[in-house]
């Protein structure tokens, strides 16, 4: 993406005046559905280059950039609904919604200042409902062009009709049955085209959904016909999607206008992301002697006499560390940028994600002040970044919550030891298991079907002369793969890194705090990183062999010329997850007997 922007910035000017060009030819309606729209997808990819460089653009400071950005992307959308044809009206709604999703990254990232709001809200006046889209002519010249066809068809002969049925995605005439009347057609589509109209009058009224949701159930059923059915869908969709668009962007403007006059400011927005990567990056900073002496003390617990514990080792870890995990635990979700102030995704390889490993580091620093101090809030804030983890959706990020987990169980055993956890820390200790998942609370299912769709998505690029970037797997074949074998994929596309090295690298990654060798068989692991260069070498034979040119011929499985091993068990730590899980849980209800002189109640001051 770094490199991509390094050349796309000078193209902006360029971009943001071709939003204002005609189109290359005028739509000729007459085709009816041979109609040709190519600048569709000229359309969606000019949107989606502009919302990268506009986020680059306030990233920098550069709003005039920024403005003009949003601007032309808006453009773009209600250009749209010029061409008064459904599928136009739809791309015009993803193009909006592509603002949307812009701007909200920017004020989860704490990005969008209140000047910056201000020229957002005045960019995005004009699409911020989906009645920019002019719902009606939409469907009006829909209409027309069915009839229009039906009305072809109908004079057609037999041959030639079904010629022309097959051309536009009908199988065969019986869809058509020449018994039935152009007038037969006429009625029901116009009866098909009066009830989406009485929707579309109004698509937020109540009952509106159940009323699409028959349309498309009698559409479904060939209440209106054969042509309906093939076409119709679409058309109920844009119905639904508009009112989806809506609601979106009502949200979206009530967080503009707080930041833009002045109510709430970036911070009150932000996500987790920046307080963790700065908490993991101070964390890693850390020489190997200090991270043996925290750890010391987060093993030894309760154990250790808080005038032992020096004063000045925490005043040292207090700011970077441990001020920055409680302020990131404190955020409703946890969010990482792809790229920006906040980002990490440079460091992004394979199963170490952003903020890794040096976040877990940073809660153990955490727990090891909490059992010092006897601190029970900071056992709670440790789960709320393990939740916070659990719900990304990457393997890397569940194996942080699991051990995150782990660890802050084995401070909640800890500090009970002497003593039964305060009812105040029970009750919102099971608040917060409450939000868990009894079945997989790191989530690993769900991070295994998130690493098969990027495996799926995610472009591999060819070092030759054209730099080209191909889609190595298919991701049916990939669908058919045990969880274990798609962690030893994510394995194989890992660049060779020292933190995952058997041998060890005499760098923080090899200290008390960081060590992540332990989560992984470190022998297989190092196999299938091995393979990254067989595999590279694969992609470029099936290159050249034009196996990629087309979906059908990309059938070679994902595990072809590699040898297959097993980095991870991914079993295993779906196991030990439900049994860290138990045990919190067993804490959460236990009942408390009367205590006289407790003073564990209130933490002891640093």
């Amino acid at each position: 993406m770094a490199r991509w922007l390094e050349g796309a910035r000078g193209m902006r000017a360029d971009l943001i005046r071709s939003t204002s060009l005609r189109y290359s030819r005028a739509l000729d309606r007459t085709q009816g559905f041979s109609l040709l729209l190519p600048h569709l997808s000229e359309s969606r990819t000019l949107a989606k280059a502009i919302r990268w460089l506009a986020l680059d653009a306030a990233r920098h400071g550069d709003n005039v950039s920024f403005a003009a950005l949003l601007r032309a992307q808006s453009a773009i959308a209600q250009r749209m609904s010029e061409d008064r044809v459904v599928i136009s009206s739809l791309v015009g709604l993803a193009i909006g919604q592509f603002e949307a999703i812009t701007l909200q990254e920017m004020i989860e990232r704490g990005e969008l200042n209140q000047d910056a709001a201000k020229l957002a809200l005045a960019a995005t006046e004009g699409i911020r409902t989906a009645a920019f889209m002019n719902l009606s002519g939409a469907l009006t010249g829909e209409r027309e062009m069915l009839l229009m066809e039906i009305g072809k068809l109908s004079a057609l002969e037999t041959g030639e009709r079904n010629a022309r049925l097959l051309s536009i995605g009908l199988e065969d005439s019986s869809m058509f049955p020449e018994s039935m009347s152009l007038e037969d057609v006429t009625r029901d589509t116009n009866a098909y085209y009066d009830a989406l109209d009485a929707i579309g009058a109004d698509p937020h009224a109540e009952g509106a959904k159940k009323a699409i949701a028959k349309l498309e159930a009698d559409v479904a059923s060939g209440k209106y016909g054969e042509m309906v059915k093939l076409f119709g869908a679409a058309i109920g969709r844009m119905i639904a999607k508009s009112v989806e668009y809506d609601e979106k962007w009502v949200a979206l403007a009530k967080n503009l206008e707080a930041l833009a006059d002045g109510t709430k400011k970036p911070e009150d927005f932000l996500t987790a992301a920046k307080f963790y990567i700065a908490a993991a990056n101070a964390c890693a900073a850390l020489s190997m002697e200090m991270q043996v002496e925290i750890e010391t003390l987060r093993l030894a617990g309760t154990a250790t006499p808080h005038i032992a514990a020096p004063q000045a080792l925490w005043l040292q870890l207090e700011k970077p560390i441990i001020d920055n995990v409680l302020a990131g635990s404190h955020c409703e979700k946890l969010i990482f940028p792809m790229f920006g102030q906040y980002s990490d995704s440079q460091h992004v390889n394979g199963f170490l994600r952003e903020s890794m490993p040096g976040i877990v580091g940073a809660v153990r620093v955490l727990l090891a002040q909490a059992l010092v101090t006897s601190n029970e809030e900071s056992l709670l804030a440790a789960l709320r970044v393990f939740l916070h983890y659990a719900s990304t959706g990457t393997i890397g990020h569940s194996l942080v919550a699991e051990q995150i987990a782990i660890d802050t169980c084995a401070a909640f055993d800890e500090m009970r030891a002497g003593r039964p956890l305060t009812a105040i820390t029970r009750a919102a200790l099971g608040e917060l298991l409450g939000k868990v998942s009894t079945e997989d609370p790191c989530n690993f299912r769900r991070a295994i079907e998130r690493e098969r769709l990027t495996l799926a998505t995610t472009k591999v690029w060819l070092e030759d002369d054209a730099k080209r970037g191909v889609l190595p797997f298919d991701e049916q074949r990939l669908k058919s793969l045990p969880p274990n074998q798609v962690a030893f994929l994510v394995a194989v596309k890992m660049n060779p890194v020292a933190a995952l090295t058997s041998a060890g690298c005499a760098c923080p990654h090899d200290g008390a705090l960081m060590d992540l060798r332990s989560w992984f068989k470190m022998d297989a692991l190092e196999k299938a990183m091995a393979q990254h260069e067989r595999f590279m070498k694969r992609i470029e034979r099936c290159v050249h062999e034009g196996q990629f040119e087309e979906d059908a011929q990309r059938d070679l499985s994902p595990l072809a010329g590699l040898q297959a091993t097993e980095p991870l068990d991914l079993s295993q730590h779906m196991q030990a997850q439900l049994i860290v899980l138990a045990r919190l849980q067993a804490l959460a209800n236990e009942t408390e007997p009367t205590e006289v002189g407790d003073d564990r109640r209130q933490p002891k001051a640093w």
